[in-house]
């Protein structure tokens, strides 16, 4: 098990674990693999503790959503810190019950995502939490979805961000989301 150093500011040790993947999971994408920092106990830690930090931005926060699949961990574990509760928003036919439904456009393709109605009440405010902000249109989409549930998506939450694809911008124009990441790529 690696550890970071203990000298280094914490996202400059938490960026040191990141492995990136050329051409995954086409040609042209350089996937950025934050799976070791969820694997090693002390890095996750350093980033959950600066995931948090970054929360406190978005407050005043009612629930904690996570995006499939690696969101799903980072914002239940962001959830539990700030002892909100947490909601799935995932791929379509995984969420029993009535759902609400919208499209996204990827780096690398379309897609669609889900939420359960009724998983928070309107008026809410949900904070989005997701691994890379790449082009933006996962967090759109989980945005519109939160409207659609009549809440209000209140910031997005990531690890890293691949700045050069503007998705910041992209989310910020379209959908009013402001957004934190951890690290940039």
């Amino acid at each position: 098990m690696s550890h970071a150093n203990p000298w280094n500011p914490p996202a400059e040790a938490l960026a040191q674990a990141v492995k990136t993947y050329p051409h995954f999971p086409v040609a042209g994408v350089m996937f950025k693999d934050i799976w070791p920092l969820l694997a090693d106990p002390v890095l996750f830690r350093m980033l959950l503790d600066e995931l948090v930090s970054g929360a406190g931005a978005f407050a005043p926060l009612t629930h904690v959503a996570g995006i499939e699949s690696r969101g799903f961990i980072l914002a239940h574990a962001v959830a539990q810190e700030l002892r909100l509760p947490f909601v799935p928003i995932r791929k379509p036919g995984k969420l029993p019950g009535q759902v609400e439904h919208c499209a996204c456009t990827l780096e690398y393709g379309q897609t669609a995502l889900e939420m359960q109605v009724g998983a928070m009440p309107p008026a809410s405010r949900c904070l989005l939490v997701d691994d890379v902000l790449a082009t933006g249109g996962t967090a759109l989409a989980a945005a519109k979805l939160i409207r659609k549930l009549h809440a209000v998506p209140a910031g997005l939450l990531v690890v890293g961000e691949v700045t050069a694809l503007g998705g910041r911008q992209l989310v910020m124009r379209e959908a009013h989301l402001p957004a934190h990441a951890v690290m940039s790529f």
